[in-house]
């Protein structure tokens, strides 16, 4: 069958670049090893149907998603799926087929640009991409996350080891780096279930989170009302465009302290710009903005597969692309921590709690849902160990009162507090 014999030349064609050892025993029989021969703990995986072939041959990793959801390839152990995703990331396709350097290079520009260009990432499209994963997902997410519901980034500094822990952590850092003080006025675009802004609260500061989801605006209100039933706090269900018609409406006054944990990947590369004129409008002239965002070195598409199933309208932006327009609106950049290998570290915890779900994700939402979700964290903890990266930006506006010396003097202080 020529798709099959396709797809074996592939696989040898790419052996040279594979860190381990890939064991395949195709549709019709027959078995093939690629890789490293003397690596050890190989991966195995099988083709049960020659569908898996013809998806594969026109993108490869889009048809292996599909094929495995499908159940048209079997990898043959839990812990073979993100260490083959792995491998594959870190396959180079245009050595490999250096005749089709020129087609798979202008595919790239062409996918480039229509993701740039022609995004559906307006107020109304940014509701419907956010219900489509958040709200969608949510009953599955608020099972595999730790007990604070922090759907970003972990910290596993200091010898922290449990997710829980690590996702305090975090919080913690990031409210030191804003050097959160009674009275500061927070805003916490994109807040998620509200861990953030109920710790600034609990810190007496008057905090505000906004977040284009449903089912998260309704549980981060019911935990602010729960834990703060005295200090000013609000929960908006509204795009961050939108908040400075919040302010006039409740007569509120701007904010000294900004911060965005895992949004701005859904803001879409179009309205850059807009989301840093909108930040610096919104920050007082002695303020200071973290943010928190996955990025890559240079410009890329984002995966088609991803887009499509997992983050409709997402957009992973590159480095050069957030530094241009945050200072193109004003804001000076202050201060900047990388966090790669903590996030491949956060999605393979969330891997794990999601595969002790599998039987009530299976029973609720079915065998092909569950796959999709273990596809896209197994790929994402992939995806970190490889290209993408995940860091903390601090900007300020101005001269501010915010200096990079006391924010080191607070973070140094708890952080020896903890290994004592």
């Amino acid at each position: 069958m020529l798709r099959q014999w396709l797809i074996t030349k592939l696989f040898d064609a790419i052996s040279n670049q594979l860190d381990i050892r890939i064991d395949i025993r195709h549709a019709g029989g027959g078995e093939q090893t690629v890789g490293p021969a003397d690596s050890e703990g190989g991966v195995g995986i099988r083709f049960e149907s020659p569908a898996a072939y013809r998806r594969m041959l026109f993108n490869p990793f889009a048809g292996f998603c599909e094929a495995y959801i499908n159940g048209e390839i079997l990898i043959l152990s839990e812990a073979g799926l993100p260490r083959f995703l792995r491998a594959i990331l870190g396959v180079n396709f245009g050595r490999v087929l250096p005749g089709l350097r020129p087609a798979l290079s202008l595919c790239r520009r062409l996918k480039l640009f229509s993701q740039t260009r022609l995004d559906h990432n307006s107020p109304s499209g940014c509701r419907q991409n956010a219900k489509a994963h958040y709200d969608v997902h949510h009953k599955i997410v608020k099972r595999i996350l730790d007990p604070t519901l922090q759907y970003s980034c972990a910290r596993f500094d200091n010898g922290v080891q449990r997710l829980g822990e690590a996702q305090r952590r975090k919080t913690e850092t990031t409210l030191l780096k804003l050097l959160i003080r009674p009275g500061d006025r927070l805003l916490d675009i994109g807040c998620g279930y509200g861990d953030l802004i109920s710790e600034a609260a609990s810190m007496g500061a008057e905090a505000v989170g906004i977040t284009l989801s449903a089912e998260q605006a309704a549980y981060a209100t019911e935990r602010m009302q729960s834990k703060h039933s005295v200090g000013w706090w609000r929960v908006w269900e509204c795009d961050y465009r939108g908040v400075e018609k919040m302010l006039e409406l409740s007569a509120t006054d701007r904010f000294n302290k900004l911060v965005s944990i895992g949004m701005f990947e859904h803001v879409g590369p179009r309205h850059w710009k807009e989301f840093f004129q909108t930040a610096f409008r919104l920050l007082e002239t002695d303020g200071v903005f973290l943010l928190q965002t996955i990025f890559r070195d240079k410009p890329a598409p984002t995966d088609s597969w991803i887009r499509e199933r997992i983050f409709p309208g997402g957009f992973i932006p590159d480095v050069a692309g957030v530094l241009r327009a945050a200072m193109e609106a004003g804001f000076e950049l202050r201060h900047f921590e990388n966090w790669q290998n903590w996030y491949e570290r956060t999605c393979a915890e969330w891997l794990a709690n999601l595969r002790m779900l599998r039987r009530f994700v299976e029973e609720d939402f079915g065998l092909r849902h569950f796959k999709t979700l273990e596809l896209y964290l197994a790929a994402s903890a992939a995806a970190f160990s490889r290209h993408l990266q995940v860091g903390q930006f601090v900007f300020t506006r101005g001269k501010p009162s915010w200096s990079l010396a006391r924010m080191n003097e607070a973070i140094h202080a708890v952080s020896a507090a903890a290994r004592a």
